[in-house]
């Protein structure tokens, strides 16, 4: 009877391990992100399983932009959406894992009037970028092949082509 409690024991404790190891090295999985579109800048929700509990070890990315992760748990992450994010997949990559999760939709970056600093022009004179209505559907190329994407969007009164004409535009954005 004794090696029968001792076995059920040993069955327990190896059947523990096996559900936690699975738990740390499962992939991270999104099943929604709330809201789909919205501007940059703004706070997202992303829902799913295996995110990290630990803040830092969440790597969201907006295509191909890096998001601020601000609140992290197993099942919901908060993102602030970054300046470049496109219309593209959001992915998820949990460094206690290292494995990587993408949406199965994608987001949709709205891009309204920002400001371009003055470093971004050689006359130094600042530039509104004037954009009505926001833009939507953001991608990014690079067009004329000089090593800096510009912006592709959609308006309300057509398309716009953004040039980035320094490696590191500052982009100003309203509150």
């Amino acid at each position: 009877m004794k090696t029968s409690l001792l076995q059920k024991i040993i069955t327990t404790v190896i059947f523990s391990c096996t559900l936690s190891l699975t738990a740390q090295n499962s992939r991270p999985s999104i099943s929604d992100f709330s809201p789909n579109t919205t501007f940059i800048g703004d706070v997202i929700e992303i829902s799913g399983a295996n995110f990290s509990t630990t803040l830092a070890n969440n790597v969201v990315y907006f295509g191909a932009t890096k998001g601020e992760v601000i609140d992290a748990s197993f099942g919901k992450l908060e993102v602030i959406v970054p300046i470049g994010a496109t219309n593209s997949p959001i992915s998820v990559t949990n460094l206690d894992s290292s494995l990587t999760g993408y949406s199965k939709q994608t987001f949709n970056a709205i891009f309204c009037e920002s400001v371009v600093d003055n470093l971004t022009y050689s006359d130094n004179i600042p530039y509104t970028l004037a954009i009505d209505h926001g833009s939507y559907n953001m991608e990014y190329a690079d067009l004329n092949l000089d090593g800096k994407p510009e912006v592709i969007s959609m308006s309300w009164s057509g398309v716009s082509i953004l040039k980035i004409l320094v490696p590191q535009a500052i982009f100003n954005l309203p509150p």
